[in-house]
């Protein structure tokens, strides 16, 4: 987006999981953070208690896992993996796959 509209203020709105994702972004990125807004809707209270929660049901575990590598990572992996990028770096790809659980995921990315 910001490619074909230069010019286009960039905004995120995540929702439960989503929300932490779309916060843990904003933080990590600081004063080069891209979006111009974020808004974190219904994310969890206590973000290690209830990944805790979630890690010990394996059917959940592996649907936010995988769903998780697939939608974040996967999609756009040349992000990560492009010298050019601002990205590039910030996610090492042997981590990202030998990720088994969402709270790995969720340190790796």
């Amino acid at each position: 987006v910001a490619a074909a509209f230069p010019r286009a203020k960039l905004y995120a709105i995540g929702m439960s999981a989503g929300a932490n994702i779309v916060t843990k972004y904003a933080g990590m990125t600081g004063t080069e953070c891209p979006l111009s807004g974020a808004v974190s809707v219904g994310n969890g209270y206590d973000w290690d208690e209830g990944t805790q929660h979630l890690s010990k049901r394996w059917i959940w575990n592996y649907i936010i896992m995988y769903t998780s590598r697939r939608q974040f990572y996967y999609k756009h992996e040349e992000l990560y993996t492009d010298p050019g990028s601002p990205l590039h770096g910030r996610v090492c790809p042997r981590a990202m796959a030998s990720v088994r659980g969402f709270r790995d995921f969720d340190t790796h990315f």
